[in-house]
């Protein structure tokens, strides 16, 4: 799993929201089971938004991301902020693959870059 990265526009071959920023990010966990998979990010300022998988869970994380990112594309496509689609998502109930969003717990980074250092 080491090097993977999920990112949205070519690589889903769908529109989606940029997959990167150089400013600040809110990002939320996803969890399951107890446990985090990876956090769900976005950049007001820049209308961005992304998943970074949790080290830890392994190809769990990896695979709970491709799902979060065809979330994201869905959202975009329906013309959604990133906020806004983090809120038409937190309401989804807990599944299998895709986990829950807790926005109940947002965390700061500068950076997304910040983010991926610190996914233990």
């Amino acid at each position: 799993m080491t090097g993977r990265r999920l990112r949205g526009g070519a690589s889903t071959a769908r529109p989606t929201y940029p997959s990167s920023t150089d400013g600040p990010i809110t990002y939320f966990p996803v969890g399951w089971n107890g446990a985090v998979r990876g956090w769900v990010w976005i950049s007001d300022d820049d209308d961005a938004a992304g998943y970074v998988p949790r080290r830890a869970a392994g190809d769990e994380g990896f695979r709970t991301g491709v799902a979060w990112v065809g979330l994201l594309a869905s959202a975009y496509e329906d013309g959604l902020s990133p906020r806004a689609a983090l809120q038409r998502y937190a309401a989804l109930p807990p599944r299998m693959g895709l986990g829950q969003l807790l926005l109940e717990q947002p965390g700061y980074a500068d950076s997304v870059s910040d983010l991926r250092r610190g996914r233990r």
